[in-house]
């Protein structure tokens, strides 16, 4: 999931994403990867309200059109130690 959020952009269309992974748009059986993210990424950082990923336009009603966002120093770091170009 890191390696296809990196081979992105650090904002990203929830439909490419799933594209990259060969899934349907409303494929929702994610849920566990991103509470594990959040949760190691919070216990990595000490702060409880650390977020690896943010929704910015999320509402509750489609994942079609939802868009991601890491921060775009977390991003790059990613890139590197996976070696993405």
């Amino acid at each position: 999931m890191i390696r296809a959020i990196a081979e992105l952009q650090p904002r990203f269309r929830w439909a490419d994403l799933m594209g990259k992974l060969g899934r349907p748009v409303d494929d929702e059986s994610f849920a566990g990867v991103w509470a594990a993210l959040t949760k190691r990424t919070r216990s990595v950082t000490g702060d409880r309200k650390a977020q690896l990923l943010s929704w910015p336009n999320w509402d509750d009603s489609s994942w079609e059109n939802a868009v991601g966002q890491m921060n775009p120093e977390t991003h790059a770091a990613f890139r590197r130690v996976l070696e993405i170009d």
